[in-house]
């Protein structure tokens, strides 16, 4: 927590928003491929798929919050 502390003050939500999609990228293609192998082989790409939709909605969430990066876009 202090180094997610210590890079919300250097860089501001950017550098939270970051950390929070690789991570919820990585933990997610994680336990699906965990799933997938138990499971079925399918199950890796569909996950695959609901994780990388998963962390764009976040992106989306947290994306109108950064006037700056929303103008730049447009």
């Amino acid at each position: 927590m202090k180094l997610i502390e210590f890079k919300e003050r250097k860089n501001g939500k950017v550098a939270f928003s970051l950390i929070t999609t690789i991570g919820v990228l990585f933990v997610g293609y994680a336990i699906v491929a965990f799933i997938g192998a138990t499971l079925l082989r399918e199950l890796i790409g569909i996950g695959t798929v609901f994780a990388i939709g998963f962390v764009a909605v976040l992106y989306f969430l947290l994306l109108p919050k950064e006037k700056d990066i929303s103008e730049k876009v447009i």
